[in-house]
């Protein structure tokens, strides 16, 4: 599979973009998941500080505090004019 993966990118930075605009477009998600990861194992690991220790509870508070952490360093990933393109994207008709 990784092989496969590559020899794509190789393909497509031949006949297109950029080997630099397809590594910036690999590493600003991949920047955001270590953010929200940081952010759930840091909450996580305040629940268990707190006493607070219902699994229910560990999960909620993970999920919304991964939710949140992705968006926000998703957003503060992206140069702030691709960002805007996104905001039309999230208006429902």
């Amino acid at each position: 599979f990784g092989l496969n993966a590559v020899a794509g990118v190789i393909m497509v930075a031949r006949e297109g973009a950029s080997l630099r605009a397809l590594l910036v477009g690999f590493i600003q998600p991949l920047l955001a998941c270590g953010a929200m990861a940081a952010a759930v194992l840091g909450v996580e690991h305040g629940l268990r500080l707190g006493g607070l220790t219902h699994p229910a509870l560990h999960l909620v508070a993970m999920i919304a505090t991964g939710a949140i952490a992705y968006v926000a360093a998703a957003l503060a990933a992206y140069h702030q004019a691709d960002a805007r393109k996104l905001f039309p994207l999230l208006r429902v008709n």
